[in-house]
């Protein structure tokens, strides 16, 4: 489950007409051409309005009036437009107009370069930005080698106290959490966080936003209970700044939930879902498009509670107001497309699961190639097909998936791992232990240096190894991995989460197995007493 953050981009939203427009021979700007201008900014004021409001279809079309207003009076080369061909491009990253916003961005840039040099500091908002949309792309190391750019000339031209140098420094650490890079995510954002207390003190909005953001880091680091102190801290600071029906106090509250979902402490996390659900229709109106993605929380909890009509209709309800707002093509379509797929896959639906699947995958091959959601999308249709029993299609998907996660988040990406360990199941039905427990082994691995010693997804790593070690009739070798993998869930799950669950009754199976019958019975006994106490 993904935390969520406020966006990422750094847009420059000045007005258009701020910039010396073009005047007459005696110094006079021609009436026609002052009344035009006006009716530019006008335009760029309403699509701030439909942006901040999620309309960005409305948005986009102020804008382009906007631009071409400007263009009429100084051509479609002056320095003055440069901010409103950067808004442009951001919303129509915000539609997964990836072409475009590109396009819109390099002009932008050339005429940057051309007039004020790539060290101006409008360069680096837009180069900012630029990465921010490969990072929407998927093309991590190119948004990479952007941020570090941007950094490098804010370094270099900036004051130490600049706020672009935290949000560019805050944009790098979420790019880093996407990697799996969580180590070397947290410096970057405690940087962050000392730069805007020295910039703004420590109970400014911004600061809520990197506590957010270290609190992310951290519980990734399997350090929940400093992970939710800071969630809290953020929270406080923005209910006492910005009210406590404020959209970026919903986006605490569903990080919050997202915390206690992975406790196993399912009704804190629905309370925190709701009370975010609501400031967001509230403020927003109910197809804002952050409505979606609290949606798509929401339904992620029901999915695992195995709700399943409750996850259906939350996930379509996204979906809705995602292909209205987005339209039918944008990245975010295909992932509601994916978990809808996944709710009826695990019902068992497979005929009403694969289309979702296989319109998901379109979508992304064709609006984002490189984009690791395409890769999660083959996974799980990879699923859908070793379940129908068509296994060289399953094996074909999950080997694209594989190669797809290696390339974009190299050989040792956290999302690479379930691939694997899919991989080995599906090699572990047709008897090729061996290569079952190799895929296992390298998925264990990648999450042990990737993750702290106790973080409970090493523990299913464990248990995915041992059970191949158990269809293979290796006991013995089972044993010592399932009891570890029970360890780290007792020490980081509630006593009535299902994983701690399924642990006590894997590991009293395996000590059955192995003639240690009484130690099984006290398990089975543990086990009821937490369910019946």
């Amino acid at each position: 489950m993904r935390f969520t953050r406020t966006s990422t981009a750094i847009l420059c939203l000045i007005s258009a007409c701020a910039a010396a427009p073009a005047q007459s021979p005696d110094g006079a700007m021609p009436d026609r051409h002052a009344e035009t201008l006006r009716l530019a900014d006008s335009l760029t004021g309403l699509g701030l309005v439909h942006r901040e409001q999620g309309r960005y279809k409305e948005a986009a079309a102020a804008y382009r009036r906007a631009l071409s207003l400007w263009e009429q009076v100084h051509g479609p080369e002056h320095a003055g437009m440069v901010e409103l061909l950067n808004n442009l491009a951001g919303v129509c990253r915000k539609l997964g107009n990836y072409p475009e916003a590109g396009q819109l961005y390099r002009k932008a840039l050339a005429i940057l370069k051309r007039t004020r040099g790539l060290e101006d500091p409008l360069a680096t908002v837009i180069l900012s930005n630029v990465a921010l949309l490969h990072f929407s792309e998927g093309r991590y190391a190119e948004a990479e080698a952007g941020y570090r750019q941007a950094l490098r000339i804010l370094e270099k031209t900036a004051g130490p106290q600049d706020p672009r140098l935290a949000a560019t420094l805050s944009n790098l650490g979420l790019l880093l959490i996407e990697n799996g890079r969580y180590a070397e995510a947290e410096p970057v954002y405690r940087r962050a966080l000392l730069l805007r207390k020295a910039i703004g003190g420590p109970d400014h909005p911004d600061i809520a936003q990197s506590l957010n953001d270290l609190a992310t880091v951290l519980y990734h680091r399997n350090r929940a209970a400093e992970a939710e102190e800071l969630f809290q801290r953020s929270l406080a600071i923005r209910e006492r700044a910005l009210g406590e029906h404020h959209p970026e106090v919903a986006i605490t509250l569903s990080n919050l939930a997202k915390l206690h979902v992975e406790r196993g402490d399912d009704e804190k996390a629905a309370a925190y879902l709701q009370r975010s659900l609501a400031i967001s229709e509230e403020i927003l109106g109910p197809e804002h498009i952050d409505v979606a993605a609290t949606l798509q929380t929401l339904g992620e909890l029901r999915l695992n509670q195995q709700d399943y009509r409750q996850a259906e209709l939350l996930y379509q309800r996204a979906l809705a107001i995602r292909e209205k707002v987005l339209g039918p093509e944008h990245v975010d379509v295909a992932t509601s497309l994916n978990m809808l797929g996944e709710v009826y896959r695990l019902q068992t639906r497979f005929v009403k699961a694969e289309p979702f699947f296989r319109r998901a995958v379109a979508i992304l091959e064709d609006s984002a190639p490189d984009h690791p959601a395409l890769a999660a999308v083959c996974s799980n249709l990879g699923e859908l097909y070793r379940a129908l029993g068509y296994y060289d299609k399953s094996k074909a998907l999950q080997q694209r998936s594989i190669g797809a996660f290696e390339r974009l988040l190299g050989p040792e990406g956290l999302d690479l791992t379930l691939t694997l360990e899919r991989l080995a199941d599906l090699e572990s039905d047709f008897g090729k232990h061996r290569q079952a427990q190799r895929l296992y082994e390298r998925a264990l691995a990648i999450k042990e240096k990737r993750l702290s010693a106790g973080h409970p997804a090493i523990a299913k790593s464990l248990t995915g190894l041992a059970s191949v070690h158990l269809r293979a009739g290796r006991h013995s070798r089972a044993e010592p991995l399932l009891g570890r993998a029970l360890a780290i869930f007792e020490a980081a799950r509630g006593p009535q989460h299902r994983d701690l669950t399924v642990a006590l009754e894997n590991y009293a199976f395996v000590l059955r197995k192995v003639e240690r019958e009484a130690e099984a019975d006290a398990l089975v006994e543990r086990t009821r007493k937490a369910f019946n106490p």
